[in-house]
C-alpha cells in the first residue's frame, strides 16, 4: 500500500509534488537555491530494520525514473528519524516539466525468514549480495497462446538444483576494480556513468573470466529463466504486462499492444526498480545478460540441471534490455548473440553453486 503526500512547490517556474509509499513519514520539502531539501522519517517493523534500496523517483507524464543526483540518506538506510535527502535540481532537469511527481522509495531489506513468495515456494534466503535460489521444477519457455513468442521457446519441464544468483547485475563499481592495474580492456560506459551501472560492452569471455576471477560463474540459460519467473508463469514476473515504471525498456514499443511508454536510452544504477518476488534485481530489462550456454533449440522432454548444447557459434542473452522491446523483456525470451561482440545493451550477473 503506498500512502501519497502532495505539496505544491514554485521552483523555476515549476510545480512540483511528492509521493512516498507507507514507510516513509513526515515528509516535507524544502528549496534552497537551486536545491530542494527533502527530509523524512522511515519506519520499520522492528527497530533497527534495514532498507537496501531508498531512492528518490521523478514521474513525468506517469513515468517513473529515478533521481541521480541525490545525496544523503538514500541507498542502504537503517530505520529511524530526521533522515535527509538534497536533491541538485539542475543537473537532473532534463527530469522536469510543467508538473512533476516525486517519489521516495523504500525497499526493506530480505531477511532469512522472510515469509513465501507464493504458496508453493518459498522465498530464497538472501545477504547483501548473494540470493539462495531454492531448487524446483518449472515449465521452461512459454506457452503457445502467450503473445508475441519467439518459436524457439518451446515450452518443457525443467528441474533446477539449488544455487545462488547476485542479487544485482555485476557493476561498473565492481568490474573497474577487477581490471584496475592490469592490462585488462576497460569497457565503454558511452558517457553515461559508472560507479553501480551496470557494467556493458564486455565480451562473453570477458564475463566468464571476471567470474571465474571470484570463484563463480554465469548462470545457465535455465537457471536464468527459474530465477526469473520465481514461482511464475506469467509472462513477466510482474503479470501479464509490464511497464517502464517496473523495468527499463524501450516504452515506445511495449509488450502485446499496451499503452506507450518511453524510453530511457540508457541504462540506470541497479535496483533502481523493484525486485522480483525473490529479491533479485533488473531480472527484466536494464542490461541484458549473457547465460552460460551455447545457443541451440531445446531438447524435447523433461531434464534437469540442462547446460546446453556442447558446442555452439553463439551464445545466449537474457532478460531484454533498456533498448529492447517489451516482449523481449519476457521471463521466456531468448536472443542468440556473438560471444565476440561487446555491445551497450548486454552485461551479466554472477551465479554459484551452494
Amino acid at each position: 500500500m503506498r500512502r501519497r503526500h502532495f505539496i505544491t512547490m514554485l521552483l523555476m517556474g515549476l510545480f512540483c509534488a511528492g509521493a512516498f509509499p507507507q514507510q516513509i513519514m513526515n515528509v516535507k520539502f524544502t528549496q534552497s537555491g537551486n536545491q530542494v531539501i527533502i527530509t523524512y522519517d522511515i519506519t520499520g517493523s522492528q527497530p533497527g530494520q534495514t532498507f537496501d534500496n531508498v531512492q528518490v523517483f521523478s514521474s513525468l507524464d506517469n513515468y517513473a525514473s529515478p533521481l541521480r543526483s541525490v545525496r544523503g540518506d538514500i541507498g542502504t538506510v537503517t530505520a529511524g528519524t530526521g533522515k535527509r535527502i538534497t536533491w541538485d535540481v539542475l543537473s537532473d532537469r532534463e527530469s522536469l516539466s510543467a508538473t512533476v511527481s516525486f517519489e521516495v522509495r523504500a525497499t526493506p531489506r530480505v531477511s532469512k525468514t522472510a515469509a513465501p513468495a507464493s504458496a508453493s515456494r518459498p522465498a530464497p534466503a538472501s545477504d547483501d549480495y548473494w540470493v539462495n535460489i531454492p531448487g524446483g521444477t518449472f515449465m521452461m519457455g512459454s506457452p503457445e497462446n502467450e503473445p508475441q513468442r519467439n518459436p524457439n521457446e518451446t515450452q518443457h519441464q525443467v528441474t533446477v538444483s539449488s544455487f545462488k544468483l547476485a542479487r544485482y547485475e555485476v557493476t561498473f563499481e565492481e568490474y573497474d576494480a577487477y581490471i584496475s592495474g592490469t592490462r585488462k580492456r576497460k569497457p565503454d560506459d558511452m558517457g553515461w556513468g559508472r560507479g553501480k551501472r551496470p557494467v556493458v560492452a564486455v565480451t562473453y569471455e570477458e564475463a566468464k573470466a571476471f567470474a571465474e576471477s571470484k570463484g563463480c560463474r554465469l548462470p545457465t540459460e535455465a537457471e536464468w529463466e527459474y530465477a526469473c519467473r520465481a514461482g511464475t508463469n506469467s509472462p513477466f514476473y510482474t503479470g501479464d504486462n509490464i511497464t517502464v515504471e517496473q523495468a527499463n525498456f524501450d516504452g515506445t514499443e511495449p509488450y502485446n499492444n499496451n499503452p506507450r511508454g518511453r524510453i530511457l536510452g540508457k541504462t540506470q544504477p541497479v535496483g533502481s526498480y523493484a525486485p522480483n518476488p525473490w529479491g533479485l534485481y533488473d531480472m527484466h530489462g536494464n542490461a541484458s545478460e549473457w547465460v552460460s550456454d551455447y545457443y541451440g533449440l531445446y531438447e524435447p522432454g523433461s531434464q534437469t540441471d540442462p547446460k546446453g548444447p556442447a558446442t555452439g557459434a553463439d551464445r545466449v542473452r537474457r532478460g531484454g534490455s533498456w533498448w529492447d522491446n517489451g516482449a523481449r523483456t519476457r521471463s521466456a525470451a531468448r536472443v542468440k548473440w556473438d560471444p565476440n561482440k561487446a555491445d551497450k545493451i548486454l552485461g551479466f550477473r554472477l551465479a554459484s553453486d551452494n
